[in-house]
């Protein structure tokens, strides 16, 4: 857990981004990051339009750009155009976890709280957040660029 969190925090520096932790609003400006309580780290590019989703919602998200951010000094990157959406329903986390890849997580959910419907993010996830069959690779992921729609 340790070396994950000094990834993120080379991860972080690399990308000049700002951490706060008190200021949601921050959040919205550029190279601004809010950390969660939880450990999430959330920057808003579009903070979406009309309702909240409810609990047990289905969602929908579409992303650009995972990266995975490893350990050592190396960063995969997907940077697939086309990639399958990730669904789960709001705040169920019987759904994680449940697509192609196990993409879908208590993470995605959290930042998810922050925003509504058609929302724009890019999240940090650490590997406590992420689904249960991806919790033991500790490896952070990174979207870039993240719609959330329901």
């Amino acid at each position: 857990m340790k070396d994950e969190r000094k990834a993120i925090e080379r991860f972080i520096a690399q990308n000049g981004f700002e951490i706060t932790t008190k200021d949601t609003l921050k959040m919205l400006e550029d190279k601004v990051y809010f950390k969660t309580k939880e450990g999430l780290y959330i920057h808003v590019i579009d903070s979406g339009n009309g309702n909240k989703a409810k609990n047990n919602q289905e969602v929908t998200v579409r992303y650009r750009n995972l990266i995975y951010i490893s350990r050592k000094d190396t960063i995969k990157s997907n940077e697939a155009a086309e990639v399958p959406p990730i669904t789960f329903n709001y705040n169920n986390s019987y759904t994680y976890g449940k697509d192609d890849e196990g993409l879908s997580c208590h993470g995605l959910s959290i930042g998810l709280s922050f925003v509504r419907n058609n929302a724009k993010v890019s999240l940090i996830i650490p590997s406590e957040l992420q689904s249960s069959d991806r919790q033991n690779l500790y490896m952070p992921l990174y979207f870039e660029y993240l719609r959330y729609r329901y």
